[in-house]
């Protein structure tokens, strides 16, 4: 499991599964890729899905450091 501390409360903080962060991740990878499909701003997009703005583009910049991370095919 993987914990997160949570930004408010008492020191407590959400404990999530491999498989949560898995479904977490996947759900983000969808909503970025209808963002950019959606032709509209990031701030337009966020609004007409009730996504707060920063999240979005928390999301977009988490889905390109994990690309630049992901090593390149080699051809083999």
């Amino acid at each position: 499991m993987i914990h997160h501390p949570a930004k408010c409360g008492k020191g407590e903080g959400i404990t999530m599964t491999q498989a949560d962060r898995e479904a977490h991740e996947a759900l983000w990878a969808q909503r970025v890729a209808d963002y950019q499909a959606s032709g509209l701003s990031q701030p337009q997009w966020a609004a007409a899905q009730g996504v707060p703005l920063r999240r979005l583009t928390y999301g977009l910049h988490t889905l390109r450091t994990a690309a630049a991370a992901d090593p390149a095919p080699t051809g083999l």
